[in-house]
């Protein structure tokens, strides 16, 4: 007969040998070295008579991180040919691609004037919508084809709010802005002193007196060349004019 180890317990409930656990079989026996076969039901854990060998220990330690993979997989980016594509963020990618454009831009005096405060204000708009930033980076037309939209027809004035809206309406048609001005007042009101001082006049410089020019003598104009007169043509000598003859008759 082989000995009782008097030590031996249930790593779960702690019987023991001495004292073992009554179940509706009748007392619990052992079913590992520190777990009881009551124990064991509870957890609903089939025995089958054969302990685990450190293969089976090994092929569920490899399905536990077959698990643990999988599940970090479908958090991780997809990977084409080694190169991660991480989801877009279209407020970084909008305000890049403006930068890139604006230093890139081409037009004319009109456009070049505004494309650097249109591309502020796209910027700006950018960062503060997101489904704006998404149109601005997925339109194929440029900040320099924008600003030509704005300025066609333009004549020699032109509104800043126009000028806004255009851009915003150049990207995203059924888009607007509004325009708001807040006034800050600060300080003590104004004293009577200051409500009654006359606007000053900015003195105007002097007129310069013009200095005396000094008339210079007219340049005496060259002889006028000698016509050269033509000698006189000498005259056709005259024929000479013979005698006529007059015949007289007698009878």
């Amino acid at each position: 007969m082989s000995e009782i180890n008097a030590e031996q317990k249930c790593r779960v409930c702690g019987c023991s040998n001495e004292s073992a656990c009554m179940t509706e079989e009748g007392a619990c026996y052992w079913v590992e070295s520190d777990l009881c076969s009551a124990c064991a039901d509870e957890n609903s854990k089939e025995y089958t008579g054969e302990e685990e060998t450190e293969d089976d220990e090994e092929e569920i330690m490899d399905d536990e991180v077959t698990e643990e993979a999988e599940e970090v997989a479908d958090h991780e980016p997809e990977t084409i040919n080694n190169v991660i594509e991480m989801p877009e963020r279209f407020p970084e990618a909008a305000v890049a691609k403006i930068a890139q454009e604006l230093k890139d831009f081409k037009g004319d005096n009109k456009a070049t004037a505004v494309s650097k405060f249109v591309a502020s204000t796209l910027t700006h708009f950018c960062e503060e919508n997101d489904r704006f930033a998404e149109v601005v980076y997925k339109t194929s037309r440029t900040l320099s084809d924008c600003c030509a939209e704005i300025m066609a027809g333009v004549g020699t004035h032109v509104s800043d709010i126009d000028v806004y809206r255009g851009a915003v309406r150049s990207y995203f048609p059924n888009a607007d802005i509004s325009f708001k001005m807040n006034i800050l007042v600060n300080g003590d009101v104004p004293d009577d002193e200051y409500l009654k001082r006359k606007p000053e006049k900015k003195a105007q410089p002097a007129k310069k007196a013009k200095e005396p020019v000094e008339k210079k003598d007219k340049p005496s104009a060259p002889p006028a060349p000698k016509k050269e007169t033509p000698a006189p043509k000498k005259p056709e000598p005259k024929a000479e004019k013979k005698p006529e003859l007059i015949q007289l008759s007698l009878f």
